[in-house]
């Protein structure tokens, strides 16, 4: 039965025959950072809201501070490639800093990928409810099934992923890549509409005449932190050199730098049209937005962002805003195979040095760890079930972790 599930296992001496081009490798290794827009622009708007719609005005550029910092880092971690040729991080942190730094390393990026999983389909299922409002009461299930769906898909080796992962991620560039450039059209010829939320009211959970100096640069900071998840997909890139076709180094840093230039260039843009449109959202929706003067109550889903300015760029044509939501859903899958193939790289590497049980060094499945492949869905679906795949709240713990990771690759 394990074998008809995972594949014939292969030798590790064999993970050439597992070795993918650029044009596979950015779909699987760098879908994490890219799909990361869909719900990073929604964090930042979250955060701001909190002093009001006023502020919503500063997010174009705290994403525009958010992508030079994360293409500063894009450019340290491609430096590091030179250094860890086909190890990973945690060999880099062990060698430079102790066994000390390298397990906290460890532990910190293995919790990156589980929420990585548990935010990526919390998301997709956030997107497929503002389509289809009457499956709201199953936005948990349904992300729990998509988990349970990729874990098999996983266990089908690399390879198999990079070839799957081809084209939702080239699609998704080409329909938001077709609505950012239809929404400048309109931006500049002054027929860009507002989104549906632009009349919504909301009501500043803390008191504004207090935002001011200190303050507002702690909201400010808090916002920018939380964008910082555009570039979550770094360490993955870096921790997968052995995955890429020779020259190995070359091809993850020209990878990497791609990944960070095309987020880079849709967190920007977008967040652009989400103040331009007036997107208006909260965290809180039965205390702090007001629709025609009163609460819409608990059960009132958001649309995303993202969904919000195709709706308005695309206004009179709901059907192309409705294809980018599809594509959406399907690069934030592709996100989380991403993770798939990160997590058992790191937790083969910390049973290396002891630090986990030696069945997650056991190689299965065209070059997968098979072991590690099962833990992160077990873990995954724990994460989303208990936030209730509640993306806010999973998002606090991803930046913890994700900075902390960061930080130490960098010292």
């Amino acid at each position: 039965m394990r074998i008809a599930l995972t594949g014939q296992p292969v030798s590790t001496r064999n993970l050439s025959a597992v070795a993918l081009p650029k044009r596979y490798a950015l779909p699987l290794f760098g879908a994490d950072g890219i799909s990361s827009v869909a719900y990073a622009a929604d964090q930042m708007i979250l955060t701001l809201a909190a002093a009001g719609a006023s502020a919503l005005a500063f997010s174009p550029w705290i994403g525009l501070g958010v992508a030079m910092v994360g293409l500063l880092v894009i450019g340290t971690y491609r430096y590091n490639i030179n250094q860890i040729a086909s190890e990973g991080d945690i060999q880099l942190v062990h060698r430079k800093l102790g066994a000390l730094p390298s397990i906290v390393m460890g532990a910190s990026s293995l919790m990156d990928y589980m929420l990585t999983v548990a935010v990526s389909m919390s998301s997709a299922s956030s997107f497929l409810v503002a389509l289809y409002p009457q499956i709201q009461d199953w936005r948990t299930h349904i992300a729990v099934l998509l988990i349970v769906a990729l874990t098999l898909f996983a266990l089908r080796g690399v390879q198999l992923l990079g070839k799957i992962a081809y084209w939702p991620l080239y699609v998704f560039l080409a329909l938001l890549g077709a609505t950012l450039i239809v929404g400048w059209i309109r931006a500049a010829t002054g027929t860009l509409p507002l989104a549906e939320s632009a009349t919504y009211v909301i009501a500043p959970e803390l008191e504004t005449h207090s935002l001011e100096g200190l303050a507002l640069m702690l909201l400010l900071a808090r916002s920018f932190s939380a964008g910082l998840v555009a570039f979550s997909g770094v360490s993955t890139i870096s921790n997968s050199v052995k995955y890429f076709r020779r020259p190995k180094k070359y091809n993850a840093a020209v990878t990497m730098m791609l990944m960070g230039l095309i987020t880079s260039v849709l967190l920007v843009s977008l967040l652009g049209f989400a103040a331009a449109t007036r997107v208006h959202m909260v965290h809180d929706t039965t205390r702090f937005l007001f629709i025609d003067g009163h609460t819409p109550g608990e059960y009132f889903h958001q649309k995303p962002a993202l969904y919000q300015v195709a709706l308005a760029i695309y206004q009179g044509v709901p059907f192309f805003a409705q294809l980018l939501v599809f594509a959406t859903v399907g690069v934030l899958i592709i996100a989380s195979l991403t993770a798939f193939t990160g997590f058992p790289v790191i937790a083969s590497s910390l049973a290396d040095y002891q630090y986990l049980p030696v069945f997650f060094r056991s190689v299965d499945s065209r070059g997968l760890y098979a072991n590690g492949v099962l833990a992160l869905s077990a873990f995954s679906i724990f994460l989303t079930t208990v936030f209730n795949s509640d993306v806010y709240s999973l998002i606090q713990l991803y930046i913890v972790g994700m900075c902390l990771s960061m930080v130490l690759v960098q010292l």
